[in-house]
This record gives structure tokens, sequence and C-alpha cells, in this order.
């Protein structure tokens, strides 16, 4: 939902066809009623988004090869069952539920693969004369990075990695939503994991990491009226919005006087619910919410963001076709060995159960009971030789224990999960470098799913910069600023506990957003004081960005994603162990001293333990307290003004020693 009602002039309605796709009839007296509400051109362009809708929900739904011919919504079903090892009801008596669950662990095994990876995303920007901005771009990297952690989306890429593994489509929106919070305002950037089934393209031809190209799109939702209300009781057209589906009289047609304008209906509806329809043309530059039939904005109105594309990204694991938008996950991949697995287990259970109790003939025409085999029965005029078995085995043999181990690696080959991969042991002991080098080829087989979440997170890193770009960057409010005196306005700041700094040190970073430049002597002072810090064995920086002259420059973003080991992990502690003994032959061959600071940040952030070495105190400077004393003037003003104002901390654009190095703001007056 925008953050605002879009008012815009009306874009001259162009010919369009007006017949309605099959399956909606907007009868004439319908047509009457709508009228009286509508302008012919609204009424026009009305017909025309309907009819888009119905043609895009329909193709969606057909039967396609690319489904093992079965539409769009069964085999979503399908997936979502072998995900979850449903199990289904029996057929008939004799036969035995069973399902293995063997897609459901392996794809478990996967998933917890690449969350156990660390998919760091690097931020880089250029000029229009393809100067790299080196600072800036490290700079948007940290602000997208806080940005995700005040989110919290480490529990949407959880489920996010799951839908890519186990359906075909994966949409996930990039949004700027302003909530109100015991009266307090609150904007912020967010994204939205959004079911396959909730997304409908204008063209399936076009496959998913092409999306920008697509005609048009919309999300479908469903929701009470209560919090539809709440969201667009503001909007004058909300008071045609009915709840439910059309009230119907005897014949069957809609009932009511202006709601027969409004009978359309995208799906079925409980009584108390509405259908939310968000509508982007990207080509047509048209955006357009539909609840219960009601347009909420009038034709022709722009789209609610200057970026390219739409706010939905669509992701895919493996591509199908060149020609095809949806995409093979590993529970389509797995079917069939899944299928193969669980009749190879039913069938080996019902072995083993006729072994147990083995279907018998008798010569005679008497019929008998299974009680005859009771515990305790005394049965009179019966024999053993009475009865003949009808099998000739002993139950499952070894071969098909041998063929049941090869189905599992065969759905190992089709998955991607190994042994070493889902943690199983093969017996034997193995080093750590063994286990390192077998942990890689297992990610070396996950190549698609690798490939994908890499995707996803450099898409929406590069939506959050979008979104970054075209909400963060305007005033909060105004203060009067306590070293100048003057009145001058409030923008937002950023501060990362954990940043890498520019010494290759880990530490905090503090950027604030500014309108202007900073003043030499609040430079040299900041300056001081994380050099002072540093001292003290605390690394910090401090950053500002003049949001004017960031408006002013022509960018052009990007976002490269490499996969790592998580900080932390037993894989990575290893490797810091192999690493600084490497390190300490090399340094008793060449004499160099092994960088001890470095040496216990790593150790530290490896770890997690802090404040493990004690930091030497620095001894005073003649002369020295007065400096210190100026710019802890400087920040106690600035942290006075900002625990007042709720803003942050501030930046510092400046860094590198005694030789400043070129801020975003020196780049932009070049």
């Amino acid at each position: 939902m925008p953050q605002e009602t879009i008012t815009a002039p009306q874009k001259a309605v162009q010919s369009k066809n007006t017949t309605l796709a099959k399956g909606y009839k907007f009868d004439k007296k319908a047509e009457e009623a709508a009228s009286i509400i509508m302008s012919p051109e609204d009424l026009t362009s009305y017909k025309f988004l309907l009819e888009r809708l119905t043609d895009a929900r329909d193709t969606r739904n057909s039967t396609s090869h690319f489904y093992d011919n079965s539409n769009f919504i069964q085999d979503y079903i399908d997936n979502e069952n072998a995900r979850n090892s449903y199990l289904k009801p029996k057929k008939n008596d004799s036969e035995t539920r069973i399902v293995t669950g063997t897609t459901e662990k392996k794809i478990e095994a996967v998933a917890n693969e690449l969350l156990a990876l660390n998919f760091q995303a690097q931020v880089r920007t250029f000029n229009e004369d393809d100067t790299e901005l080196v600072q800036l771009g490290q700079d948007m990297g940290d602000i997208v990075k806080r940005t995700n952690e005040i989110e919290n989306d480490e529990d949407l890429w959880q489920q996010a990695i799951y839908e890519l593994l186990c359906q075909r489509v994966v949409g996930i929106e990039e949004k700027f939503v302003t909530r109100f919070y015991n009266g307090k305002k609150i904007q912020r950037a967010e994204k939205e994991l959004i079911s396959g089934l909730k997304i409908f393209v204008g063209d399936i031809t076009i496959p998913t990491h092409k999306y920008k190209q697509q005609p048009f799109m919309f999300k479908y939702d469903r929701m009470s009226y209560r919090q539809a209300q709440v969201l667009w009781k503001n909007n004058e057209n909300f008071q045609f919005v009915k709840k439910g589906m059309p009230a119907q009289n005897n014949s069957g047609v809609a009932d009511e006087y202006i709601g027969r304008a409004y009978t359309y209906r995208f799906g079925k509806l409980q009584d108390n619910e509405v259908e939310v329809i968000t509508y982007w043309s990207y080509p047509d530059n048209e955006y357009q919410v539909i609840i219960n039939g009601v347009t909420m904005f009038k034709p022709g109105t722009p789209l609610p963001y200057k970026y390219e594309g739409y706010p939905i990204r669509l992701f895919a694991l493996k591509s199908l076709s060149v020609n095809f938008w949806a995409g093979k996950p590993l529970t389509a991949s797995a079917k069939a060995i899944q299928a193969l697995t669980d009749e190879s287990i039913r069938l080996m259970v019902r072995k083993f159960q006729q072994s147990l109790e083995p279907p018998l003939a008798v010569p005679t025409k008497k019929i008998f009971s299974k009680d005859v085999w009771a515990p305790g029965a005394v049965t009179q005029g019966l024999r053993q030789k009475d009865f003949q078995s009808m099998i000739d085995h002993q139950g499952p043999s070894s071969s098909e224990f041998q063929m049941m181990k090869m189905i599992n690696r065969m759905s190992e080959e089709f998955i991607g999960a190994s042994d070493v991969t889902q943690g199983v042991s093969s017996g034997d002991r193995k080093s750590a470098t063994e286990v390192l080098t077998l942990q890689r080829n297992a990610t070396k087989q996950l190549g698609h799913a690798v490939l994908a979440v890499m995707r996803m997170k450099r898409d929406m890193e590069m939506a959050r910069i979008d979104t970054i770009m075209e909400n963060y960057l305007e005033s909060k409010g105004k203060r009067v600023n306590p070293i100048t005196k003057e009145i001058e306005k409030v923008f937002r700041s950023f501060t990362l506990s954990q940043a890498e700094l520019d010494n290759g040190m880990n530490g905090s970073k503090q950027i604030r957003l500014m309108d202007r430049d900073l003043e030499v002597e609040e430079e040299q002072m900041l300056f001081d004081e994380e050099e002072k810090r540093a001292k003290r064995g605390q690394q910090v920086r401090f950053r500002t960005i003049n949001v004017e002259k960031l408006k002013k420059l022509r960018l052009n973003w990007y976002v490269i994603v490499s996969p790592e080991e998580k900080e932390g992990t037993a894989l990575d502690k290893v490797m810091f162990q192999d690493k600084f003994q490497q390190a300490v032959q090399i340094s008793q061959v060449t004499g160099d001293k092994v960088n001890g600071d470095k040496v216990k940040n790593d150790f530290e952030t490896t770890w997690k333990a802090r404040d493990w070495f004690q930091r030497q105190p620095v001894p005073q400077i003649p002369g020295q307290n007065t400096e210190e004393g100026q710019a802890q003037d400087l920040l106690g003003q600035i942290n006075e003004f900002e625990s007042s104002t709720a803003a942050g901390q501030l930046g510092q654009g400046l860094r590198g020693g005694q030789q400043r190095k070129p801020s975003v703001n020196t780049l932009a007056n070049a």
C-alpha cells in the first residue's frame, strides 16, 4: 500500500478491448449502474483491467506439461505435501500407509547447508563517468545491512530458502511501511515473502530473472473487512466496498443497486472477507488497487515509486525453459524417486507381513476364521497339512535391501544432499581438512541452490538501495544545532556494532545523513576522537553523507554476493586455527611478526569472546587534554542532542591517518 493517496492527472485512455474474459459477465444492468459513478473513460479502463486480471488468472492456472500435465495450484499443493511428508489415506484396508520422508529430510539438509552460509553482499557504486566511489559504496552497504537488522530479516530468509527449494516460483516484495505504535509514527523498509499462489504475471513465457519485462503484474490478498477498513478508510471509493460475495436475488443476479457495478470477484470469499488486488504495469506506468471490485485510484495513476521494474522480485531454483516463467524445485525433481521409495518400502513391508502371516489355501470348501491362529486356540477336525502356504519367500531379501540403498543414492543425486551434508557418519574418522574438502564438494553439488540464493540476496539488496534512495534521504524534522545554534533539518542515522573498518579491523561505525558538509573543526575533532579511542582498543569510525549532493549524483549501483562460512561455526573455528598455525610458521621463516591486534580481533570475532584481552592504558601526552576535551565536548553536545531527539548518532565522512581520503562530498564538488 502506498504511503499516501497519489493525485495525478488522468492519463488519456487509449482504445482498449472492452470484451471481458470468459468467466466474468458484466451485464447491461451492471454497466448502467457503473455508469452512474464512473465516467465513460473510467468504465472503459475498468473493463480492460478486469479483463487483464481474469486472463492472467486463467492462463496461470491452466494445465501445462511443465507441471507434469497438472495445473499450477495442484502442483503447488503436491510440492507442499512432499515438503511436509504428507501421509496419504489408504486406498483399501490391506494397504499400509507409508511415506518415507526422504524428500523432506534431504531438502532439510540442503536448506541447513544454505542457512549455514553467510551470503556476504558488497555494494559498489559508480558515477556517470564510471568512476567508483568506494567509500560511498561501503557506507551504503552498511546502511543496507543495518536496515536488514532492524527488520530482523533472518526469519524471512529461512522461510524464503525453504520456499525456493520446494515451489516453482518465489516472490519477495520490498515495501516502505508506515505504522503507529504507542502514538509514535514508525517508518521503515521491510521485505515480505509472497506465495506463488498470490502472484500473477502478464506473460508466463517470460522467465523470473526477466521480471522487469512483464507487461503487468498483480498480487492477490484476502483479509477481513475491518483490516481493509483500517488501511483504506481514507480513500473516498472505499465507501462502495461490500464485504463477502455479491448478494444474489432469486434469478441469481447481484441485488444491490450500486453494488451491481462492483460484482466482480477474483476468488471465493467468506462473508466477512474482502479481496485486495494490487496491480502494477511498469511499461504503462500505471498503478491500481481493487478491493472487492472497487478501484481505489483514478485510471492512469502512476506507479508510487521511481525505480525500474516491480516491487515484487520473482525467483526460481532451476529454470524449466527460456520461455516459461516457473522453475523446477527439488520437490519436483525428487517426485519420481520419492514415489519409487515409498512404493518399495510399502512392498517390502507387505512382503514382511506375508512372511509373518502368510496367505493360506485349503482344499476343502469349508470357511475358517482367522481366530484359528490365535495363541492357545483349539479347533476340532483340523490338521497342519490341511493348510498350504501361498508364498515361497521368507520376507525381504538382501538384494532388495541393496536396491533400497541404490534408490537412496539416486535421491541424493537428484536433490544434492549427501551423507556429509546431512551429518551422517560414514564410519571412519576424518581430519578437519578432509571434512572441509567433503563439505566443499557437497556445496558444489548445490550449485543451482547456491546461485539462486545469491541472486535472491543480490536483487533484494538492490531493492533495498532503491528504497533508501527514495524514502530515507528526506528530513525527519528540525532542531537547533547545539554547536552552531542554528535551526537545521534532522535526518536518519545508522549505527553498526560490528562493521569492517578501513584498517581491516572490526569495530563500531556510525553513519549520519546530513544536508551539509562538516566544518573543518568538526572533522578534526571527530578524527582525533577516533584516534584516541583506537589507542584505548576501541575501533570506531564516524561517517557523514550529504544527502543534497547525493541526490544530484547520477549513480549506478551494483551488488556482488559471495557465500562464506558464518562466523562462529565449528568449521570457521577450524579454519581460524589452521590460518593461525600457518601464520606462525611463516613468521618463523621470514622473521616478520604476526600482528597481535589483528589476531586478537579475529579470535574474538570467531569465538564470540569479547574483551578476553586487556588493553594497555595509553600514557597521556602533554597538551593532549585540551584537544581531547574539545572532542569530548563536541561529542557530548551531539549525544545530548541525539538523546533529546532520538535521531541516532553522528557519522563522519573522512578517515585515513593524516592523509585524508575524499568523501562523497568532495567527489560531488569535483
